[in-house]
């Protein structure tokens, strides 16, 4: 039984990351990006992309810069790194979670 057939999207968009809305197959960093996503909604009550229809969020997705925060804090460069587009960019698991824990420790991340 086969769970997707092409042209599917699973998931929830305004949470899923460049790559994925491009086609690519999901990784590890794909969640990463979802956790920035959530990280957003929770620290600035939206979601760091919007649009009106599904097309126009994905073009928002995947070509915009994510806005300024303005109430995330300290947690303002860990939740830049979960969203950058770039893979390369991006936090690994390791790196968020040593951004997180120095937020915790009241240190700069």
């Amino acid at each position: 039984m086969r769970l997707t057939h092409t042209g599917t999207v699973i998931g929830t968009p305004a949470y899923m990351a460049p790559e994925q809305l491009e086609g690519k197959p999901p990784t590890p960093a794909t969640d990463l990006w979802s956790l920035g996503a959530t990280l957003c909604t929770a620290l600035e009550g939206r979601p760091p992309f919007t649009a009106d229809t599904f097309s126009a969020l994905c073009v928002a997705i995947v070509m915009q810069e994510p806005p300024v925060p303005e109430r995330a804090g300290p947690l303002a460069p860990v939740m830049a790194a979960l969203l950058a587009k770039e893979l390369d960019r991006r936090a690994s698991a390791g790196q968020a979670l040593a951004a997180l824990e120095a937020v915790d420790r009241g240190e700069a991340p």
